[in-house]
């Protein structure tokens, strides 16, 4: 058994020439390697199955629901012994193999930590192995992953399980220390210089205002097309942007939210949709600054009456065509967002997210002048939704 040496380009490869992948591991998190599973799945109709432990509340439920969106997913029931092992096995028309090793379906595991995975060519007995841990686990009840969610909101990962996986500060705690004490705009740009540090400095790859893999280059490039009349027309390449499923390295995928494969689905299929999602859009990019809070919660409530549109990508879409005025209410960044203003309770609805902007606009750092500096002026413009790169949950 060869071992794998670069484990990333080797999964992705792997990946690529996969007809049916089966993984099986102690823990996930969200992770590009999973955006290469989602885009095999949504693109190639790659078959996905995942076996996920949840020991210690280390796995991430917004990388659960993911997987349980592209693919089968069967979590290791809680309160049993440690489900421990590190599983892939990729077939496909050419050939087929299996990793076994130590590397989680985490950042840590595919790029922070030193981990040892061996590829072999005897993938049956492995497949054998999984089958029967895939019927032991059993179906995955429909509030499996909801009741894990709140069971980990009481109960957060330990720091060393955080370390391991790759996200130590999976609870944006200390990016949000940044905002403490902002009382100006002066204090907002130096929150957003040290939000940058903290970013180069993390496995992820993104920054906030790096010329690439940036949430200012990805709300620069989105921006126009949001912006546009009339989305009927979009071309194969702008909807990828629009949806923030974007592949080829331009953007940062997932910052700002990324929808998920039915709602993408949905998009693509039908014009008609698209047509009033653009005039849903239309009404905030028009829209008095007087005019909000209340023009967003009615642009949030049109856009969510739509089948299989959340209010996930409508707070992202509405964020990317007014960054200077609203916020992506994304699944990696509510936790976060629920801190900042802690007397705002939960925020779930149109309703929730009306006052959490409306206590937002009161904050003296937002409601400034336009700033003279040229790269200032830049930040200001979208000084809404780069509030999330303090709480986004990488």
């Amino acid at each position: 058994m060869p071992m794998v040496d670069d484990l990333s380009e080797r999964f992705r490869k792997n990946v690529e020439c996969s007809t049916y992948i089966d993984v099986a591991v102690a823990w996930a998190t969200e992770t590009p390697a999973l955006d290469q599973l989602e885009h095999a799945v949504g693109e190639y109709g790659v078959s996905l199955r995942v076996i996920v432990g949840t020991y210690g509340n280390a796995t991430d439920p917004d990388a659960l629901d993911r997987l349980n969106d592209i693919g089968e997913l069967r979590l290791v029931p809680h309160g049993g012994p440690l489900f421990h092992p590190k599983v892939y096995i990729f077939r496909g028309v050419e050939g087929s193999i299996a990793w076994i090793g130590s590397a989680n379906f985490t950042n840590g595991g595919f790029g922070a930590n030193v981990e040892a995975v061996f590829e072999t060519k005897q993938w049956e007995s492995v497949l054998s192995w999984f089958e029967n841990q895939w019927n032991e686990c059993g179906k995955l009840s429909a509030n499996a992953i909801a009741m894990y969610r709140r069971r980990r909101r009481s109960n957060p990962p330990s720091r060393i399980l955080r370390d391991m996986m790759g996200t130590p500060a999976r609870d944006s705690g200390d990016r949000l220390e940044y905002l403490d004490r902002v009382q100006n705009w002066r204090g907002y740009v130096n929150a957003l210089a040290q939000c940058q540090g903290w970013w180069e400095r993390h496995p992820g790859g993104w920054t906030v205002y790096g010329a690439e893999h940036s949430w200012t280059h990805t709300i620069e490039q989105v921006m126009p097309i949001a912006m546009m009349d009339d989305w009927g027309d979009l071309d194969q390449d702008e909807i990828r942007q629009l949806l923030g499923r974007y592949y080829d390295g331009v953007l940062g995928s997932g910052l700002l939210g990324t929808m998920r494969p039915k709602a993408v689905n949905v998009f693509l299929e039908d014009m008609d949709l698209r047509h009033r999602l653009s005039g849903a859009v239309q009404t905030v990019v028009n829209a008095h600054p007087t005019d909000f809070p209340r023009a967003a919660v009615t642009a949030v409530d049109n856009i969510t009456g739509e089948r299989d549109i959340g209010i996930g990508v409508a707070t992202r879409i509405l964020a990317l065509a007014r960054p200077d005025r609203l916020v992506s209410l994304n699944g990696a960044s509510r936790e976060g967002l629920e801190q900042i203003f802690p007397s705002i309770d939960r925020l779930k609805t149109s309703g929730d997210y009306g006052k959490f902007l409306g206590r937002l606009y009161e904050e003296p750092w937002f409601d400034s002048e336009k700033p003279g500096r040229v790269f200032e002026q830049r930040l200001w413009s979208m000084r809404a939704a780069l509030l999330d790169c303090f709480v986004y949950s990488a």
